[in-house]
């Protein structure tokens, strides 16, 4: 019988094609290289977006300054050296170390927000029971601070129009203002441009910090206080439509919702259950109710 693929491999050979394969052999090479071109090509495209996602991190870093990750050792340390009494300095190792009260967890983040929890823990001489409380008392602290400044500006108009813009924020999921963004904001912008107040008076006004070229409040869940002050000042029948609206929330908020609904129910418990929590909880056993008769018509059928 006739082998045509023997007599190629002769021919070949014959001719001094010594690098001869047969057809399986070169796709076999043919699939190797496919395949190192491709792990190439990812390692490449690997390459590219680790440089891209550097890139990203020195501008957010440039743009925000730098994000501190505070060890352990070193926020201890901190306290011992920056609290004068040794009692209450054991006490805030403690604290920190056991995390408790739980609200003051983000005060240890970074070293600009743990100075202002040691300053207002020397203040009070302890922590209120609950983080509505607390920061209440924060808001008054960082008030009477300013006001012991001696700067001639109407403290109670600020206040009010911080919590008017940590609201409006804080419905846009935005934890992070530029300066032009908090000048061209409505609550400030008719003040600014009639010479009511300056823009230096808002950017040094001690509910806001700088990072970077950017602005945030002391804390997430301080904006959130300030958002329920301007929220609570809804009449009852504003609240009904907009708390669901309210607690709707977006981006890093929606990490924070547990610490939110807690703000909420010690602020405003009634309204809070009664418009918000007690409809989310017909609304889920209405469904676990369907689930369970679905399955109860299922084993009969």
């Amino acid at each position: 019988m006739y082998d045509s693929h023997k007599f190629w491999q002769d021919l070949r050979l014959a001719g001094g094609y010594f690098d001869y394969l047969d057809d399986e052999d070169a796709e076999n090479q043919l699939d190797a290289e496919r395949l190192k071109n491709r792990e190439e090509k990812i390692k490449q495209e690997e390459q590219t977006e680790k440089k891209t996602d550097e890139l990203i991190k020195t501008e957010r870093d440039a743009l925000l300054g730098v994000s501190e990750k505070l060890p352990n050792e070193e926020i201890i340390e901190f306290i011992k050296k920056n609290v004068q009494d040794t009692i209450e300095a054991l006490e805030l190792v403690y604290m920190f170390e056991n995390q408790k009260p739980w609200y003051i967890w983000p005060f240890f983040s970074n070293w600009n927000r743990l100075s202002l929890l040691l300053a207002f823990y020397q203040e009070e001489k302890k922590f209120s029971l609950t983080s509505a409380s607390f920061y209440e008392r924060l808001t008054v602290y960082l008030v009477k601070e300013y006001s012991n400044a001696g700067l001639n500006c109407d403290v109670s108009s600020l206040v009010e129009m911080f919590s008017e813009f940590a609201f409006d924020m804080m419905e846009n999921g935005q934890t992070i203002f530029s300066e032009q963004g908090i000048q061209n904001h409505p609550t400030f912008k008719h003040k600014l441009e009639t010479g009511q107040i300056d823009l230096l008076t808002l950017l040094s006004f001690p509910f806001l910090v700088q990072r970077g070229k950017w602005y945030e409040f002391r804390t997430l869940a301080f904006q959130v206080y300030l958002s329920l002050r301007k929220f609570l000042q809804l009449n009852e029948k504003e609240k009904i439509a907009s708390y669901a609206e309210f607690l709707d929330l977006n981006d890093c908020f929606i990490d924070n919702e547990h610490d939110i609904w807690i703000l909420c129910s010690e602020l405003d418990l009634h309204s809070f259950n009664q418009y918000y929590l007690i409809p989310i909880l017909k609304e889920y056993l209405s469904a676990v109710s369907a689930k369970l008769k679905g399955q109860e018509a299922d084993g009969i059928a």
